[in-house]
């Protein structure tokens, strides 16, 4: 493993727990000043507002699992590894899906 890997690893992490936090802070405070976060993704606020304080809730734990993981990359611990790896994963293989232009985009009109 690289020696930058695990401070890379809990970077990563830590910036997914801030996004993670103001994000169920948002929900759970609706038509507060973070609800500018949500301006380039409107439909996905649409579709989670309705479940707001448990939108809000899930990713309030889910940033708390991300502080975790960042904690025990940071340390070099195999548990941190271990809980960071799996979102590493879907990240990657998401990413590609959501900007290749083979896929069109939700809503766009084939001509």
């Amino acid at each position: 493993m690289a020696r930058a890997t695990p401070f890379l690893l809990a970077f990563f992490s830590a910036a997914a727990a801030i996004l993670l936090v103001v994000t169920g802070l948002s929900l759970l405070i609706p038509g507060g000043p973070l609800d500018a976060i949500w301006r380039m993704a409107e439909s996905k606020h649409a579709l989670l507002l309705p479940y707001g304080g448990l939108a809000g809730s899930a990713f309030l734990l889910l940033a708390i699992v991300a502080v975790v993981a960042s904690v025990g990359c940071y340390r070099r611990r195999r548990w941190g590894w271990g809980m960071r790896l799996p979102g590493s994963r879907q990240t990657a293989s998401a990413t590609p899906r959501r900007f290749s232009p083979a896929v069109p985009l939700r809503g766009s009109r084939a001509s």
